[in-house]
């Protein structure tokens, strides 16, 4: 996987661990107007979907009107059916019988113990390499990982696997939207935002969680850069949108007005170049170790890991090499909530 350190769930011959990550996003506290208007894809190159009130089917935490976000990514999820898999290194997976189904079981454990209020699936969630049946099998795996979450409402967005020489197009994993429980629901493509609160809490004076979700796109048939990265019209959308909401926020907040805390998110498969080489926030990221185990890391280094680990250059996240078409730089401009003035 590219957005984390494990590659697929638990197997019985397999010791990649599950983890429950970090988002690749960027926090910041934004003074914002909490009611925007909804946009159509067109006006933004993505979609506002407005604001989501979740309705978690824990118990209410003590914790204020804070708002918790499992992210789950890479668990590359095959066929039930799946009992061996050779990879196109010739990496041989076995899996057993109950491989498909602990995999679910450990979704359930997870959720229970967290008890999140959003759950956001960030990409290779299916693995398309996969003895996949037909081109809608994929809707029957997202229908079992609902049931398996526990209720709890959830995001999705592609990662570089989940289409990969599958019977489905990239295209028809939209339909997942449709699944019960996606807050997504008649989104009509991957790129958009929207904010969220817990259900009960009062919306006028809470701090809201505001996300934006992209498609990170596939593989890129060009080696050197691995993968795809978010398009254009997203980027350009996503500066539109910052100044329309910086504009619309300025003539409704007077100067004694008492502004409202938004936090941001950002969430995508594939991470930006600005991301190679950075320290893990919490925790270890355990990609050079999996490189490692498959053969993946070139002659002479593979036989000098520990080198490589003083050297720092252990630290790789597979980050594409496309253009980022200035989406860091973007979604800087939207932390800082001022407009663009440099590109990073």
């Amino acid at each position: 996987g590219e957005t984390s350190a494990g590659n697929i769930l638990p197997t019985a011959s397999s010791s990649f661990p599950l983890r429950i990550l970090l988002p690749l996003c960027l926090l910041a506290e934004l003074s914002v107007a909490l009611q925007l208007s909804s946009s159509a894809m067109s006006d933004w190159g993505f979609e506002d979907l407005g604001h989501i009130f979740l309705k978690p089917p824990f118990e209410k935490r003590n914790d204020g009107e804070c708002v918790r976000i499992m992210q789950l990514t890479d668990l590359h999820i095959f066929p039930k059916n799946t009992r061996q898999w050779i990879s196109g290194r010739g990496k041989r997976l076995q899996f057993s019988d109950r491989s498909h189904d602990d995999s679910l079981q450990i979704l359930t454990d997870l959720v229970k113990g967290a008890q999140p209020d959003l759950v956001i699936l960030t990409g290779d969630i299916l693995d398309g390499r996969g003895p996949w049946e037909s081109s809608t099998s994929f809707i029957q795996e997202f229908e079992a990982i609902a049931d398996s979450i526990c209720g709890v409402q959830w995001a999705f967005i592609p990662g570089n696997h989940d289409d990969d020489q599958s019977p489905w197009q990239r295209s028809d994993l939209l339909k997942v939207f449709g699944v019960k429980n996606c807050v997504q629901a008649g989104a009509k493509g991957f790129d958009h935002t929207f904010t969220v609160s817990v259900a009960d809490s009062d919306i006028s004076s809470a701090r809201t969680t505001r996300l934006f979700l992209y498609d990170s796109g596939g593989n890129h048939p060009d080696k050197t850069i691995k993968y795809y990265t978010v398009s254009q019209g997203a980027v350009e959308g996503l500066r539109r949108f910052t100044m329309k909401r910086h504009e619309e926020e300025a003539k409704r907040q007077g100067p004694k007005t008492k502004k409202n805390k938004e936090v941001a998110l950002v969430y995508l498969h594939i991470p930006l170049p600005q991301y190679e080489n950075l320290d893990p926030v919490a925790g270890r990221a355990g990609v050079f170790e999996a490189a490692l185990a498959a053969g993946m890391v070139p002659a002479p280094w593979q036989f000098v890991p520990a080198l490589l680990r003083a050297l720092g250059k252990h630290r790789v996240v597979g980050c594409s090499r496309a253009s980022s078409q200035g989406l860091f730089a973007a979604l800087s401009a939207e932390a800082a909530h001022q407009p663009e003035t440099e590109a990073m």
